[in-house]
């Protein structure tokens, strides 16, 4: 009897194993271009909010009053927008997290 060497052939990658990185890949593009919208949206917006600069034109005092009043409103407006903002990017980012999280640990399994 001659000993028969066994070889061992390395499974080519299935169809649903190339569709699986596909599908991952793009809930990763996804996530990374809501991560970058939502973090400019938070940090690096051009909007810097409502400008006082006018209001010193302004010589009838009733109109001053509605503009400064005006003016306070849409600064209150801002504030709420850019605290939304910033807890939208948030969000996006801990879901960002999560989802590599996720993809460490199913990574970790399949070698164990």
């Amino acid at each position: 009897m001659t000993d028969e060497m066994k070889v061992v052939e390395k499974p080519s990658e299935s169809p649903n194993s190339k569709q699986s990185t596909r599908m991952w890949s793009f809930v990763l593009i996804v996530y990374l271009f809501l991560f970058v919208c939502t973090g400019y949206l938070a940090f690096l917006s051009p909007d810097s909010g409502p400008s006082y600069d006018s209001l010193m034109q302004i010589v009838d005092p009733e109109l001053k009053a509605f503009a400064i009043e005006s003016l306070k409103q849409e600064d209150v407006e801002h504030i709420k927008r850019q605290s939304l903002a910033m807890q939208s990017f948030n969000v996006i980012l801990g879901a960002l997290l999560g989802f590599m999280s996720a993809t460490a640990t199913g990574l970790f399994q399949r070698k164990a």
